[in-house]
């Protein structure tokens, strides 16, 4: 028998499904390992005065990624990056008006879209439909987005139980390092911030066995929201397909989503 022959023969179909299964196993292998592979991250925030200072952090398997968030005044300025063992492969910053100023365009836009709402129902107002079809169609179309609205809100709170158990499969993957908090509190009353203050101290000294260090200082002289929180921890990866896949065994959870991307419809 010719050599090649003999080597053709020698190659069976059996085998190649093992081999394939073999390189399967071991690429499923080799993805779970990536994702034992402790995740690290880190945030800070900070308030002082007029500057808000906010830090996020995160590094996995050489990689570094993060945001930084500084406002002062009448300015907010960005930066974000990502970078590979110090190389960098992305770097952005951005500038913008402040929270304040932010919010009140945004309110000013509304309420002028509000006056043109309103003239324009007014003016719907003053061409009624000649033969009171449109008035029948309006009723029925505001009555089938009642409806879907409906079945949305009772989509949600079906689900709610599988929703927090997710929430808390979540959470429970994070393995705290530091959680540290200095809090100055102080609201326009002094008696609610001694009841406001009372409050967090109970949840204070509860997180306090968890290794937190959390200090609140009232502030009965006038309203005052300043410190600093800064928060380490670390988590695998594998923790969210796992709490993915837990969530997605509940029919309500299942329901929700397909409202949600209208396979429902």
């Amino acid at each position: 028998m010719p050599l090649t022959l003999h080597i053709l023969t020698g190659i069976s179909p059996p085998g190649l499904l093992t081999s394939a299964a073999i390189i399967l196993m071991l690429f499923i292998a080799f993805l779970l390992v990536l994702l034992i592979i402790p995740l690290s991250l880190c945030l800070f925030l900070c308030k002082e005065g007029q500057l808000v200072e906010g830090k996020l952090r995160g590094s996995w398997l050489g990689i570094s990624a993060g945001g930084d968030l500084r406002s002062k005044e009448t300015q907010l300025l960005g930066r974000l990056w990502i970078s590979w063992h110090n190389i960098r492969l992305l770097y952005r910053e951005t500038s913008a008006p402040s929270a304040l100023d932010l919010i009140a365009s945004i309110t000013g836009d509304e309420k002028e879209k509000d006056e043109e709402k309103e003239d324009k129902e007014g003016q719907d107002e003053s061409h009624p439909g000649s033969d009171g079809k449109g008035g029948e169609l309006e009723v029925i179309e505001e009555g089938d987005a009642d409806g879907i609205s409906v079945h949305r809100i009772r989509s949600v709170l079906a689900a709610m139980p599988a929703f927090i158990d997710f929430i808390r499969d979540l959470f429970r993957s994070f393995h705290f390092k530091t959680i540290r908090c200095h809090l100055q509190l102080g609201l326009d009353d002094p008696s609610e911030t001694a009841i406001l203050t009372g409050r967090l101290w109970s949840i204070a000294a509860f997180l306090s066995y968890l290794g937190a260090d959390i200090q609140i200082e009232p502030f009965f002289e006038e309203e005052r929201l300043e410190g600093e929180l800064l928060a380490e921890a670390r988590m695998r990866p594998i923790h969210i397909p796992a709490a993915i896949i837990s969530a997605l065994r509940e029919k309500e959870m299942r329901s929700l989503i397909k409202d949600a991307i209208g396979w429902g419809r």
